[in-house]
């Protein structure tokens, strides 16, 4: 991944400076997931949340590495909501925070675009390859404007484009999809600090704060991570 890899001068992350741990999320399917499970698979594994996540990377680090603090914590998407947790239920642990297209709270067009895709992840009685690549298709959709979409892909390269979303969809397990996307939905970090002075969670972390967005997302609004990003002083 161009994100981390080696020759880390020329990423975004420097591993030539830096050690980077990389943690696999749950329902990715290489970490617990319902499409792995060999006990409750598919529909029968348990909700999980982004708490859950982030609570067990936390006893990762501190209880298998052994680390008692970290430089930074980063992310994108789900990785950007999971860094969002983060400054909620661990702000002193790490000195800087850098989500990358996530939310510190989801808006309303947000959810409604989780729900739907719900609606339509949710494998009646098993999964479904065209289900999946129905789902893949609709997030390409909401995700980017009309002109994002009109300017990377030219409508005489709309069939290549159209297989590659295939080709995706083909790796993916529908079930793993719904736990994540369910996941996402639920994402509340409202009730993890109740200070009294109307604050968001988030704003326990004292640390050094990099919000990234992209004006151009559609999946996640990022409204209240600018508004944070004002507040905090990032």
């Amino acid at each position: 991944m161009p994100f981390y890899s080696q020759p880390g001068t020329e990423r975004m992350l420097d591993t030539t400076r830096f050690f980077v741990v990389v943690v696999d999320a749950f329902g990715d399917g290489i970490s617990s997931s319902p499409s792995n499970s060999t006990t409750q698979s598919n529909d029968r594994l348990p909700e999980f949340t982004i708490r859950d996540m982030v609570k067990v990377q936390y006893s990762f680090i501190t209880q298998h590495l052994q680390m008692s603090h970290l430089y930074a914590i980063t992310g994108i998407s789900m990785g950007g909501i999971q860094t969002y947790q983060w400054m909620a239920s661990y702000p002193e642990f790490f000195d800087k925070a850098i989500p990358i297209l996530g939310s510190p709270e989801f808006s309303s067009y947000d959810l409604l675009a989780f729900d739907i895709l719900k609606r339509i992840m949710k494998p009646p009685g098993g999964a479904n390859t065209d289900l999946t690549e129905t789902a893949l298709m609709l997030e390409y959709l909401i995700g980017f404007t009309p002109a994002f979409r009109i300017e990377e892909t030219p409508a005489e390269d709309y069939r290549h484009f159209a297989l590659s979303i295939e080709e995706q969809a083909s790796h993916y397990n529908l079930y793993d999809l719904y736990s994540q996307m369910d996941a996402i939905s639920k994402f509340s970090i409202s009730g993890d600090i109740s200070d009294g002075q109307n604050k968001s969670p988030v704003e326990a972390f004292v640390g050094e704060l990099l919000v990234v967005i992209a004006s151009k997302d559609h999946f996640v609004s990022p409204n209240s991570s600018v508004a944070l990003a004002s507040k905090m002083n990032a």
